[in-house]
């Protein structure tokens, strides 16, 4: 027995701008797609629109799909903001098949897990770097001359409100010593 096509209605939706580069963008995307075996029945383009400094837009597909499998495989691959499936009405999957679902499932949420956690370890680097280089600055500006914290604060580009928590951190760690908001390099 022949199995029915599984037909779905999708969003898939991107931000970005300039608002005419999203727009093609995710119209060069849903063809790349399409010229990846995705079985397009209707697309409807909605026009860009701005949200602060960016634009999102969406696109409303309407999809079939072979089986179970092949649904599944392009909710993970293009990650549509929303799904719904039309027909048929009930659908059955054999053991064997969800079972595999299952598991690929576990196996991309281990990887997508992965992948945040190794981005939070390279931003707290980073950002122990970057605080690291702006305390060696401020040290490196005070040993010509005692300054102010407002004289750094213009120098280094920062908010006087921004800077004093580095500035009060390098006092506490005794590499600066601070007098009536004079900051220098203790004797």
């Amino acid at each position: 027995m022949e199995e029915k096509p599984i037909i779905a209605k999708a969003i898939i939706e991107m931000l970005g701008a300039p608002a005419d580069y999203i727009f093609k963008t995710l119209k060069d995307y849903i063809i790349t797609q399409k010229e990846s075996g995705l079985n397009v029945i209707k697309e409807e383009y909605h026009e860009p629109i701005q949200q602060e400094k960016l634009f999102s837009t969406f696109v409303e597909l309407e999809l079939s799909f072979k089986d179970v499998n092949s649904l599944l495989s392009f909710c993970f691959d293009c990650m549509p903001s929303s799904i719904e499936i039309c027909e048929p009405e009930k659908l059955n999957v054999p053991l064997l098949e969800f079972n595999g679902f299952l598991n690929d499932l576990q196996t991309r949420l281990h990887d997508a897990d992965m992948i945040v956690k190794t981005v939070r370890a390279q931003n707290t680097m980073l950002d122990n770097n970057a605080v690291a280089i702006l305390q060696n600055f401020i040290v490196s500006l005070l040993k010509d001359k005692p300054r102010t914290i407002e004289e750094i604060s213009t120098i280094v580009g920062i908010k006087l409100t921004q800077l004093r928590p580095f500035i009060d951190k390098l006092v506490e760690q005794n590499r600066l010593s601070m007098e009536d908001d004079v900051l220098k390099i203790p004797a």
